[in-house]
């Protein structure tokens, strides 16, 4: 037996009797001269203990261990009925691990036939697992989680995956897979799926629930908001709704790159804001015509303080009542607003500015 596995078997008595018994046995002199190399410290005795348990917990290679425990669970489970075990996928390179059990898919299914809008939320994390030996990527949570219901029905994960590879075709091959296992017991749709901004993670979900791209997306959100669709048409497929609080995050990220003013800053966070929370084409319009024409003034004009006046009067501005008043804010805001600098965005977003700034 190795140095390490005999301090592990002598450590079963607590870490802190194995260090005071290793620490009498250790010779004063020794001591006193700040040399703890034989009595060693909780922390490294800790660490061994730690390497002896996993070793003997878990097998060196990653891919067998997965593949052990995918067996395990699909033998433990007795009481399946369709099919059995959690890990329902797996692949070594690029690593890949579908997960996903008989009951949580009967708890979603159960939601839907309730007949009630089923909203799930997707997303993503780094953080969980180390990297996988030979490959370059970091591996990454996904979880797809049905809504909680309040104190004793908390958000339940429906499906899980972890990968390093994070592209369209990898995530949607893991939503395919269990939207194929949910359509064996009913053929109700998921009313919502929400997530963040992300460029993987919008297309997969078009994809795989809908069987379209972003593109006949955006063109059949449009027919809608003209009402040029059925709502017996509408329900027919998923809402794709990303998060709010991720959508200004990066609308607020490209904003500090370009504007060092506060409170330009403030208000077109707010602006944005407000433009999330518009009920119509005709009014998201109103709001960004007057945003366009506030940002692209060489000067102060009677149009702009129009404008100025309109989103003022159409956001909710957030400020301490024990500083500053709300009509005392919205003077402060015209006052900053008067300064004769342009505020440049990228680009891209510009040209489109000045498109819609002639309506």
């Amino acid at each position: 037996m190795c140095e390490g596995g005999r301090l592990h078997k002598k450590s079963k008595g607590g870490l802190s009797n194995t260090f005071y018994k290793l620490l009498s046995q250790t010779p004063q002199e020794e001591i006193r001269a700040g040399n703890l190399t034989r009595c060693l410290n909780r922390g490294i005795l800790n660490a061994i203990s730690c390497e002896v348990r996993k070793s003997l917990t878990f097998h060196d290679n990653v891919v067998l261990e997965v593949l052990l425990t995918q067996k395990i669970m699909r033998e433990c489970n007795t009481t399946f009925v369709n099919f059995s075990g959690y890990i329902q996928h797996f692949q070594a390179d690029p690593f890949a691990t579908h997960m996903y059990s008989e009951t949580g898919v009967g708890i979603l299914v159960g939601h839907m036939r309730r007949k009630k809008p089923v909203k799930l939320y997707l997303d993503a994390t780094g953080s969980v697992v180390s990297k996988i030996p030979d490959q370059k990527k970091r591996v990454l949570y996904y979880a797809l989680v049905l809504a909680g219901h309040g104190r004793g029905a908390p958000p339940l994960p429906v499906a899980e995956m972890l990968t390093n590879n994070h592209t369209v075709p990898s995530i949607s091959h893991w939503l395919l897979q269990f939207l194929h296992t949910v359509r064996q017991f009913t053929v109700l749709t998921v009313s919502h799926v929400e997530t963040d901004f992300s460029w993987a993670l919008m297309p997969a979900v078009l994809l795989s629930f809908n069987k379209e791209n972003i593109f006949s997306y955006l063109r059949r959100c449009f027919a809608i908001s003209q009402g040029r669709r059925k709502l017996k048409t509408i329900k027919k497929y998923t809402v794709l709704h990303l998060c709010s609080a991720h959508v200004l995050k990066a609308i607020t990220g490209i904003i500090s790159k370009h504007v060092t003013d506060k409170g330009h800053r403030e208000f077109l966070t707010f602006v944005f804001a407000r433009l999330q929370n518009t009920q119509s084409v005709d009014e998201a319009i109103e709001v960004f015509r007057a945003l366009c024409i506030i940002l692209f003034a060489k000067k102060h004009s009677p149009v702009v303080q129009n404008s100025v006046e309109q989103l003022t009067g159409m956001i909710r501005l957030s400020v301490n009542c024990d500083v500053m008043s709300e009509d005392q804010a919205v003077l402060r805001f015209k006052t900053v607003l008067r300064k004769p600098e342009v505020l440049e965005f990228n680009t891209q977003l510009r040209t489109k500015l000045n498109l819609i700034a002639v309506y």
